[in-house]
């Protein structure tokens, strides 16, 4: 995978059309657990609340200044815990940029935390390799989550990071 054009950061206003077009893929439509595209202003919405937020740090990443992936990094000051959030576009899998993401938005967070923690689900293989190759560990702990495309819910594992771990 050629990193020359790829830059993470935080997310900012001028990249929301491509946000919203990475959103509106159908891949990412299935794994934010919806039937279909996202209503623009709600999104808008959602973008301008994620880039505001006190406890999430809201990064893209951009290849020739266009998203084609996002990764939420939220802290939990009581836990201290990070939880991780993250797509890439459909049209970029299987190049190792979740992986690239993580990594990158783990060592740019201002966040300090003792575990980093993603719920994958059991299908998502390619999701599954990222994280166990930057060291989660799968946990017994799930939770099965109803998407709006199933019928049946969607059982997702807790995979842990922790700080020993080299975060």
């Amino acid at each position: 995978m050629s990193q020359v054009n790829l830059k993470l950061e935080l997310a900012s206003y001028e990249y929301f059309d491509s946000f919203f077009q990475l959103k509106s893929e159908q891949g990412n439509i299935y794994w934010s657990g919806f039937s279909d595209v996202p209503n623009k202003l709600n999104l808008e919405n959602h973008f301008c609340a994620a880039m505001e937020s006190s406890s999430r740090e809201f990064y893209l990443l951009l290849e020739d200044k266009k998203a084609i992936g996002y990764l939420y990094v939220d802290f939990d000051s009581k836990s201290k815990e990070l939880e991780l959030a993250y797509g890439i576009s459909q049209h970029k899998n299987g190049r190792g940029l979740a992986k690239f993401m993580i990594k990158e938005g783990l060592s740019l967070t201002s966040k300090k935390a003792e575990r980093v923690i993603a719920w994958v689900a059991a299908s998502n293989i390619p999701s599954i390799k990222s994280v166990e190759a930057l060291g989660f560990v799968k946990s017994s702990e799930t939770d099965d989550r109803m998407f709006e495309l199933e019928t049946e819910p969607v059982k997702f594992y807790k995979y842990v990071k922790c700080s020993g771990n080299k975060l």
